[in-house]
Protein backbone atom coordinates (compact mmCIF):
# COMPACT_ATOMS: atom_id res chain seq x y z
CA UNK A 1 0.00 0.00 0.00
CA UNK A 2 3.04 2.23 0.91
CA UNK A 3 4.48 1.66 -2.59
CA UNK A 4 1.42 2.51 -4.71
CA UNK A 5 0.60 5.94 -2.52
CA UNK A 6 4.31 6.82 -3.29
CA UNK A 7 4.50 5.89 -6.94
CA UNK A 8 1.19 8.10 -7.06
CA UNK A 9 2.76 10.55 -4.98
CA UNK A 10 5.73 10.82 -7.26
CA UNK A 11 3.42 11.30 -10.57
CA UNK A 12 1.40 13.93 -8.95
CA UNK A 13 4.68 15.48 -8.27
CA UNK A 14 5.86 15.22 -11.88
CA UNK A 15 2.91 15.71 -13.75
CA UNK A 16 2.60 19.31 -11.63
CA UNK A 17 5.90 20.29 -12.48
CA UNK A 18 5.79 19.49 -16.09
CA UNK A 19 2.57 21.08 -16.56
CA UNK A 20 1.07 24.01 -15.39
CA UNK A 21 -1.47 23.58 -12.16
CA UNK A 22 -5.08 24.10 -14.13
CA UNK A 23 -4.08 21.61 -16.57
CA UNK A 24 -3.36 19.31 -13.39
CA UNK A 25 -6.45 19.55 -11.77
CA UNK A 26 -8.14 19.60 -15.50
CA UNK A 27 -7.14 16.51 -16.39
CA UNK A 28 -7.50 14.69 -12.54
CA UNK A 29 -11.24 16.29 -12.70
CA UNK A 30 -11.96 14.72 -16.17
CA UNK A 31 -10.76 11.07 -14.36
CA UNK A 32 -13.06 11.97 -11.50
CA UNK A 33 -15.66 12.60 -13.08
CA UNK A 34 -15.51 9.40 -15.59
CA UNK A 35 -14.81 7.26 -12.74
CA UNK A 36 -17.35 8.78 -10.46
CA UNK A 37 -19.68 11.03 -11.82
CA UNK A 38 -19.77 15.06 -12.40
CA UNK A 39 -17.78 16.34 -9.44
CA UNK A 40 -17.06 20.76 -9.00
CA UNK A 41 -14.95 22.48 -10.85
CA UNK A 42 -10.85 23.48 -10.51
CA UNK A 43 -11.52 26.80 -9.21
CA UNK A 44 -9.02 29.17 -10.64
CA UNK A 45 -5.91 27.95 -10.69
CA UNK A 46 -4.68 29.50 -13.90
CA UNK A 47 -3.29 32.46 -11.73
CA UNK A 48 0.84 33.08 -11.85
CA UNK A 49 0.96 33.09 -8.21
CA UNK A 50 -0.90 29.92 -7.43
CA UNK A 51 0.57 28.19 -10.50
CA UNK A 52 3.88 29.04 -8.99
CA UNK A 53 2.91 27.64 -5.22
CA UNK A 54 1.58 24.55 -6.68
CA UNK A 55 5.10 24.01 -8.40
CA UNK A 56 6.96 24.64 -5.16
CA UNK A 57 5.03 22.25 -3.26
CA UNK A 58 5.19 19.75 -6.05
CA UNK A 59 9.03 19.20 -4.49
CA UNK A 60 7.46 18.02 -0.89
CA UNK A 61 5.51 15.76 -2.66
CA UNK A 62 8.24 14.25 -4.44
CA UNK A 63 10.17 13.71 -1.26
CA UNK A 64 6.64 12.09 0.31
CA UNK A 65 6.59 9.52 -2.34
CA UNK A 66 10.54 9.03 -2.36
CA UNK A 67 9.89 8.64 1.39
CA UNK A 68 7.17 6.02 1.06
CA UNK A 69 9.16 3.79 -1.34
Amino acid sequence: MLFSIGIAALLISAVIFVIDSHSTANVFSSIFAFAFGEVGNSGKLDHVNVDFEVRFYSVFWAAYGGALL
